[in-house]
């Protein structure tokens, strides 16, 4: 039996990832949905191999098919549109509104796959604690937890239809081969002073951070895709989290990284969060890599020249 998959927001990082894998299973068929069609065909010539019969759409053609599986990666996390566009956040939201009306009008069935994200735990990265928990300030709302309360809101949109199959997973640190080489992650910013061959400055404080490897994800999305079981909340985990000083003496070791400690510096990247990763971990299956084996096989399919 072929599964009929709709993926949308088809341009973005993780949902790169999904494309390179699920087009080449003659078991499933894609459509995938995004603003820009002709970048995402542009992307499956250069970096799918013999990729199977699929659909490449705008939005506007979403609801005239029927679909076994939907996979929603809608999502602003570009710091840049973050800072200058925050409305943005909020008319993305507008996708999962299509997709609810999608499954209430005669698709009851069709299992909705929602990537949510660790934002929705709001202030809590800076204690290394569990915490069932959201923090997030109200007094006035900041929009650097516009992204949050928006991910907060739909999973709890989510939960108001029981009778429907929908899981949001949250993703914390999610690093492939196709990671914007211009974002400002503490782990591009460590490619990159590798490839430019020219020292990289940080500060003494730690910080740690989990990272799930694509296969594992791609694991999980295929028992979804066969599973009847609802799994509202999925937060999956690597096998081990990872320091920002690990992190360093791993590309130090393995890719002759120059490194320069300020210790009266503070963290200059995008990622702050001392303690960015799952408070609750919980998946359906089991993670087969660490963040350190989950980095360093990445690293080793970028070009470092």
């Amino acid at each position: 039996m072929i599964d009929r998959i709709a993926l949308l927001g088809a341009t973005g990082h993780i949902a790169k990832n999904i494309i390179v894998r699920g087009l080449i299973d003659p078991n499933q068929e894609w459509s995938l949905f995004s603003r820009r069609p002709q970048y995402v065909q542009t992307f499956i010539e250069n970096e799918v191999v013999s990729p199977q019969p699929h659909q490449n759409l705008d939005y506007q053609d979403f609801e005239k098919t029927n679909y076994d599986v939907i996979i929603n990666t809608v999502g602003i996390t570009e710091n840049e549109v973050l800072i200058n566009h925050p409305s943005a956040i909020f008319e993305a939201d507008s996708i999962d509104t299509r997709v609810l009306s999608y499954l209430l009008n005669g698709h009851e069935a069709t299992r909705y796959i929602h990537f949510s994200s660790g934002a929705v735990y709001g202030d809590v990265y800076d204690e290394e604690v569990t915490t069932e928990y959201s923090r997030i300030p109200i007094s006035p709302i900041e929009k650097e937890h516009y992204y949050g309360i928006s991910k907060l809101y739909l999973e709890a949109r989510h939960r108001a239809y029981p009778q429907l199959l929908i899981s949001d997973i949250r993703i914390y640190n999610f690093f492939s081969r196709f990671i914007d080489l211009n974002s400002k992650y503490l782990v591009v910013q460590l490619i990159n002073a590798c490839r430019e061959v020219r020292v990289f400055e940080t500060s003494s404080e730690a910080i740690y951070r989990d990272f799930l490897h694509p296969d594992d994800l791609w694991a999980i999305l295929q028992y979804l895709f066969d599973s009847k079981d609802a799994f509202p909340t999925i937060e999956p985990a690597s096998l081990e989290k990872i320091s920002k000083s690990d992190m360093i003496q791993l590309f130090v070791e393995s890719f002759g990284l120059i490194v320069y400690i300020n210790k009266n510096s503070t963290q200059s990247t995008k990622e702050n969060k001392t303690y960015y990763y799952p408070r609750n971990p919980f998946s359906p299956i089991r993670s087969t890599m660490t963040s350190h084996e989950t980095i360093l096989s990445i690293a080793r399919q970028l070009p470092m020249t």
